[in-house]
Parts: structure tokens; C-alpha cells; sequence
């Protein structure tokens, strides 16, 4: 309020009567030239929270001690998250965590927080829902929407190979004579031989080649139409340069286990086309291996490559052994991993590229590169990584349902400004440290779906040792149990508080005659989860009034006697802040201080701690704090409360029938007071701006199209911005 009263006479006697009586004179106007707002939507509500109750579930974590928090943003990989209820109760498979919260409106998700009796912490993404939450965590955690659980990859067989050469007509391949193969003709190079001329195709194809000796492939040729090159037990297929074989039309390179193509030092290149397959039991080296049209790669023995690719979603890389790779690039096609697979760099692109881990594999790489990627999990699978990246849509990183896998990668970054472009779902524990975090809680980057979670610090999903991970795997056995301490939550979320201080009458609506910020911590006891005390922490930013203001809070549904320090002749507990809001900012009576020009240095901050003389069931969140100003005489029995809408005044609070009891004009439904949560303090209107005229989106709101978070849309000289 900035008008001053010239009638001084008539003034006086207002507001002695004022004192006096239960109900607001309407003939005493504070303000002569009232701001103009519009009427609002029936169903209209000024709150920016939905007062929420969460249960938490505890499953297969056991019966020691689980604590459990829950917080806006995921606090394993974004530091700026913020505690929104927490507990240090005995939670677990018998004792559910219940705690009723308050979530901002429209956001999307909630992050709990488990940490076990080893100290052992991991965090799950849940949607939320207004009303009542269940959100159950363990082997059998589940969102609290229906999801279709994650689909398990089918089983691959290895093809079955014939290797022998018994009751064929064989003709010999040795020396260093060249030749030219004809179709329908079956080779051999025989044992202890090696044969090492160049070699032509005469057209056709049928043709097959055993290698029981040394083939020294000297030049570069293309094998087609069902031809066939089998290396087997002891052969060896070697070359001393650069080459190329090509394969086409249901052509196949077979090794059996025993036999070796190509070496560590001069690979050679392979190029599959149009239903060919490799088929390796032993040992295959090459410097390029690339597969195209309805072409496989079967692995059950050793395949060093530098560069692997595919081309096609028809295309199958089956490794039921070990794979090296200096890079992989998997354009469309399928990887299907049972044992150990080593690349520096895996690439995935196109329009879906499959890489699915069956139960106890391993895959480390140095680098992925994902666009467009369904990576999938089974029990006890490990990735390990020291970097990933993810761009374009639907990627995903999919556990089964049976057991955890491990997902281990130092860092991972999320393409950002484009929407979810990652989904983590299903029995996979998540070990990084560093990931992108999102643009804001309203603009998410990827999605976290139980039951899977982001562990803070080393993973504990349990992989055993064995040959497919190099015997290493993961254990982690947490910290012994400790003695139980009181908890004190810290870094709740802090919600901003602008008043009009006009009430019952309308103001300018400039929402900056108090600002002020209020963060809560609850300090819950170890032995019941009791809550034994709350600290108050006040930031008080600006005073855009001329009246006296006074701030006081009070604990709805708090008895006054359970809280010493409470006003008297109150049924709920009443706590005053301070009574004069200037001098707490260093002001003269009626100075205007911050809305015209912000000064960071005056900014006053307040402690308050309350300790209860019987400890609350439930912890204080922002729906049972009942902040509010007092304009007048703060002391008097009667006197002018202005809270924010939703909340009822005090036994001390004057009515009138220009205000519904729950701070709404009974004119056209507006307020005198907001409350808007925010990670940090943002922003407020400056002196004499409407706030409908600060904000980007806020008409839009209040004409009911469900744009809450309009508060993150200061505009750029309207508004004070606190940096």
C-alpha cells in the first residue's frame, strides 16, 4: 500500500473502531486507486503445490533401517536438488514411510532417495500424482502408473556347422601358382601346406575352400553365390598386405575352434552383402569387418576387429565369447552380447539400434556414441564405460526384471533443449559421476523409471566375478551400521512469499509489498521418526509498502501448547518473525526498499528454530505453514492478516465480506498473497508493475490453461532479477 491517508481525523477514528471489532469496515479504503484485474475461471486456484501422501514401499532390502527422502531433481547427479521430505524412521520391508508433502504444480516427477543401513544410497525417478502416491522400491520396485515391464531379448543359437569334407571331390590348392576358382568346385588347402597365389573367380559360385594348411591371401577377390570358406582345426588364413574379401549372395566365412584367420599385425578386410554370415569357433582378426543386407556375425571364439559395422536392422552380431574392437558402428542392426565385448568406441544410429546384454555379460567401452538406441540389461550384466553420450529420440536403457545389472560410465551427457531423449527403466543400477542435469524440473532431458536408480558413489547391484567380465564385477558391501542419529534435513526446497499488504481492499497487485523466501527443516528423531524440532530460514528481500508490516507464521494443526513461544489465545501455534519489516531491512517508517532498485546488501536473513514440547507425527511442509503479514496494530485481538489463498487466518484475524475466509476477494476471486516454489530465489514485479504484466504466462494461467510454472518467465524491465 503506497497511498498515504490525508484525512487524518477520519483515519484515527476507523481504525480505533477497527480495533475494536470482528469484522473489517469497508468504509476505511488504504488504497484509493485500486489495481483492475479481470474475474477468474470457477475452477481457478491460486496454489503453485498439490499437498500430496507418499507412501514408500521398502522391498528385498531387508529389516535393518532404510532412510528415505524425497526430493525435487535427482540429488545423485544434480547438485542444486532439493529435499522436499525426509525421514530417519526405520523403514523396510515391514514399515512403510509415509509423509505427506507438497509438490510443485506441474512438475513431472519426484526422486526418493534411499539410503541403507551400510550407507549405501540410490535414487529412483517417480511420476507423480496428485492426491495419494505408492511408490514401491526394491526387486519388485513399479511406478505408480502402469508400465509395460521390460521385454527380454530372445535367445540366439549358433548356427551349426558342418566342417567336414568327407565322401567330396577335393582339388589341392598349394604353392605360389595363381588360379582362377571355378563354380561348383570344392578346394583344399591341406595340412602342413601352404598355398599362397592369387587368386580370380571365374563367375558363378558354389565354390568352397577348406583350410587345413596356410593360406597366404595375397590379393583382393570376391566370393559369391553360396561359396563357402571354412578354416579349420589348425588352418590358418594369413595375408602380407592390404586386402579385401567380399561376400555376396548367402555366401559364409566359417573358423572352426582351433582355426585362425588373419593375424594381430596385418588384417585383412571382410565385407558381407546380401544373406552372408560369418561364423567364428576360433580365432578371426580383420581390419574392417562390415555387414549389410539380411548378414550376421556369430562369434563363440576370439574376433579382434578394428572397425565393425552394420548397415541394416537385419543385421545380426551374435558374440556368445569375446569381441575386441577398436570401433563399433551399429547402423540399425542388433547386438546380442552373452560374454565379453571391448570397444573404444561403439557408434548407434539410423532408426533403431538394438545392444542387449544376457544375464552375467560384459561390456566396456571407452565411448558410446548413441542416437536412436534400446539398450537392454539382464540380470547381472555390466557396462563399464568412461564416456556416453545421447542424442536424436527414443533412447533407451532397459534392466529385466529378475536381477540388477550395472550400468558404470564416468560421464554421461544427455542432448538437452529438445525434450526426453533418454528412458532408464527396469532392474538396472546406474553408476556415473557426472551426468547432464536437466534444463529445469519442468523440462526434463531423460526419464528415470523404477525400478531403476542412480546409485551415489560405487553401485550395489552385485555382479560375481567370472570369465566374461575378466573376473571383476562389482561388490560392494557398504559401511557397518553406525548408532542411529537424529537427522536434521537440509536443503529443502525454499518457496517465495509476495503480499499485498491492502487486504480486504484491492492493490495495485504488484505482489512486492513484503518478498521474502522461507526454507524449512525438519529435525526428525532416530528412535520413532518423530519430529522433534523445525528451523525456519528466512530471507527478507524487499518491502514495497508504506504501512507497518509484521510476519508471523502459523502451524496448522499444531496446538499452541505444543510449541513454547506461541501467541496467546491462539488454538494453533502462532510464532511472530519480526513486527516492523523496514527496520528489519535498516529503514525509516513508510520507506520503499528494493522494488525500484535492488541492493543485495540489504537483504536480511532469519533464523528460527522451534522445538516442540510434543513431538509431530508428520513433518511441517509448506501446506501447514501458514505464513502470513499483519498491516496495523499486530498485538490488538482483532487485527488485518493477510494470507495466501487456501489458508485460513488466525483466531486473531479480522473478516470482512470483501474477502472470503480463505483470502480470495469475494469480488472477482483474486488474491493479496502468493506462494511460489522455486530451487532459487528468482525474481519479483517492480514497484507499480502488475504482476500480470511481469510475467510470461501469467494470464494465461490464471485463465486456466495450465501453465504453472509462469514464474520462470521473468520480463526483462518489469521485474528485479536477484542474480
Amino acid at each position: 500500500m503506497k497511498s498515504i491517508i490525508k484525512v487524518l481525523a477520519v483515519f484515527f477514528v476507523v481504525t480505533f473502531s477497527a480495533c475494536t471489532k470482528d469484522v473489517y469496515d469497508a468504509g476505511q479504503n488504504p488504497d484509493p486507486n485500486p489495481g483492475q484485474n479481470g474475474s477468474l475461471p470457477g475452477d481457478f486456484t491460486w496454489s503453485l503445490s498439490d499437498e500430496t501422501e507418499l507412501t514408500v514401499n521398502i522391498e528385498g532390502l531387508g529389516e535393518e533401517k532404510n532412510i528415505v527422502e524425497a526430493y525435487i531433481g535427482n540429488p545423485a547427479t544434480d547438485p542444486t536438488a532439493r529435499l522436499i521430505a525426509g525421514s530417519q524412521q526405520k523403514v523396510n520391508n515391514s514399515i512403510p514411510y509415509v509423509r505427506n508433502i507438497s509438490i510443485p504444480t506441474g512438475l513431472e516427477t519426484i526422486y526418493i532417495r534411499v539410503t541403507d543401513s551400510r550407507k549405501r544410497v540410490s535414487v529412483y525417478g517417480f511420476d507423480v500424482i496428485k492426491g495419494h502416491m505408492v511408490c514401491n522400491i526394491g526387486t519388485g520396485g513399479a511406478q505408480t502408473k502402469s508400465y509395460a515391464m521390460s521385454t527380454r531379448a530372445a535367445e540366439a543359437e549358433m548356427p551349426q556347422i558342418d566342417y567336414s569334407y568327407e565322401g567330396k571331390t577335393l582339388v589341392e590348392l598349394t604353392g605360389s601358382s595363381d588360379i582362377t576358382l571355378q563354380p561348383g568346385t570344392v578346394y583344399i588347402i591341406p595340412k602342413d601346406q601352404t598355398f599362397n597365389g592369387q587368386v580370380s573367380i571365374n563367375g558363378g559360385g558354389d565354390i568352397l575352400v577348406y583350410v587345413e594348411g596356410t593360406w597366404q591371401v595375397v590379393n583382393s577377390f570376391k566370393y559369391e553365390k553360396k561359396s563357402v570358406i571354412y578354416v579349420l582345426d589348425g588352418g590358418k588364413v594369413e595375408t602380407s598386405g592390404n586386402t579385401t574379401l567380399t561376400f555376396v549372395e548367402s555366401s559364409m566365412l566359417a573358423v572352426q575352434k582351433g582355426g585362425q584367420f588373419g593375424d594381430a599385425n596385418a588384417r585383412i578386410s571382410l565385407s558381407f552383402n546380401t544373406s552372408n554370415n560369418v561364423v567364428n569357433e576360433g580365432l578371426l582378426y580383420a581390419e574392417n569387418l562390415s555387414v549389410t543386407d539380411k548378414c550376421s556375425i556369430y562369434n563363440s571364439g576370439d574376433l579382434v576387429v578394428t572397425n565393425l559395422s552394420t548397415a541394416t536392422q537385419n543385421n545380426y552380431i551374435v558374440n556368445k565369447s569375446k569381441i575386441k574392437a577398436e570401433s563399433i558402428d551399429l547402423l540399425n542392426g542388433v547386438i546380442d552380447n552373452y560374454c565379453h565385448l571391448v570397444a573404444n568406441q561403439i557408434t548407434t544410429r539410423g532408426q533403431v539400434a538394438h545392444i542387449n546384454l544376457f544375464p552375467s555379460s560384459y561390456v566396456e567401452a571407452g565411448k558410446l556414441s548413441a542416437d536412436h538406441l534400446d539398450l537392454f540389461m539382464d540380470a547381472k550384466s555390466m557396462w563399464k564405460g568412461e564416456s556416453a553420450s545421447f542424442a536424436g529420440w527414443d533412447n533407451k536403457v532397459r534392466g529385466g526384471d529378475t536381477d540388477w545389472a550395472l550400468l558404470k560410465i564416468n560421464t554421461i551427457e544427455v542432448k538437452t533443449g529438445a525434450g526426453k531423449l533418454l528412458n532408464y527403466s527396469g532392474m538396472v543400477n546406474i553408476e556415473c559421476k557426472s551426468h547432464t542435469e536437466h534444463p529445469s524440473q519442468w523440462n526434463p532431458c531423460y526419464g528415470l523409471i523404477a525400478p531403476a536408480n542412480f546409485s551415489e558413489g560405487q553401485g550395489f547391484a552385485e555382479i560375481d566375478p567370472n570369465e566374461c567380465n575378466g573376473n571383476g564385477g562389482n561388490h560392494n558391501p557398504g559401511e557397518e551400521p553406525g548408532p542411529d542419529d537424529d537427522i536434521t534435513e537440509t536443503n529443502t526446497l525454499p518457496y517465495t512469499y509476495l503480499f499485498e499488504d491492502n487486504w480486504p481492499q484491492k492493490g495495485d497487485y504488484d505482489m512486492n509489498d513484503i518478498v521474502m523466501s522461507v526454507t524449512l527443516r525438519n529435525t526428525t528423531s532416530a528412535s520413532d521418526g518423530k519430529v522433534k524440532a523445525l528451523d525456519v530460514d528466512i530471507k527478507l528481500y524487499a518491502v514495497g509498502a508504506r504501512k507497518k508490516l509484521a510476519v508471523a507464521f502459523q502451524l496448522d494443526g499444531v496446538p499452541a501448547g505444543a510449541v513454547s513461544g506461541s501467541e496467546s489465545n491462539q488454538q494453533y501455534a502462532v510464532i511472530r518473525l519480526f513486527d516492523d519489516a523496514h527496520a528489519e531491512l535498516g529503514g525509516a517508517s513508510g520507506e520503499i526498499i528494493n522494488t525500484y532498485k535492488y541492493d543485495n546488501n540489504l537483504v536480511k536473513e532469519i533464523h528460527k528454530q522451534i522445538k516442540f514440547n510434543t513431538p509431530l507425527d508428520q513433518p511441517i511442509s509448506v501446506g501447514r505453514f501458514n505464513l502470513f503479514a499483519i498491516w496495523g496494530d499486530a498485538d490488538a485481538n482483532k487485527r488485518y492478516e493477510v494470507h495466501i489463498p487456501g489458508f485460513r487466518g488466525t483466531n486473531k484475524a479480522m473478516s470482512s465480506e470483501l474477502s472470503t475466509d480463505v483470502y480470495t476477494s469475494t469480488e472477482d476471486g483474486w488474491m493479496w498473497g502468493l506462494c511460489v516454489p522455486f530451487i532459487d530465489f528468482s525474481s519479483f514485479p517492480k514497484e507499480s508493475v502488475n504482476i500480470s504484466e511481469a510475467y510470461s504466462g501469467f494470464d494465461k494461467w490464471i485463465s486456466g490453461d495450465n501453465t504453472p510454472n509462469w514464474y520462470l518467465n521473468p520480463i526483462e524491465g518489469k521485474t528485479i532479477v536477484v542474480k
